[in-house]
């Protein structure tokens, strides 16, 4: 996020994280309907979809990944922090 359009979604964050599972819909509302001075609206919506936890992806996938661009590590800790771009192709892994 830009740093001046931040303020108004962070204050929520916190809030949703705290919250009981029934209460995280109207948290998600109240950061859906927020609108910044310069007009800014921000689209939310609740993901209620189980993920797997501690999924292990091997090094070698991810070195591959990144040399085909589809994963771009960020500057500050690039070994947590990275996007991944779309693709049509399916890459080749090693």
């Amino acid at each position: 996020m830009e740093q001046n359009r931040a303020p108004a979604v962070l204050p929520h964050l916190d809030e949703l994280a705290r919250a009981p599972p029934g209460e995280s819909r109207g948290i998600v509302e109240t950061i859906a309907t927020t609108t910044t001075r310069t007009g800014l609206r921000v689209r939310a919506e609740l993901d209620t979809t189980e993920y797997p936890t501690g999924v292990k992806i091997p090094d070698r996938d991810m070195a591959s990944l990144a040399d085909t661009g589809i994963l771009t590590r960020h500057d500050f800790h690039g070994e947590w922090n990275y996007t991944l771009h779309p693709s049509l192709e399916t890459p080749e892994l090693n």
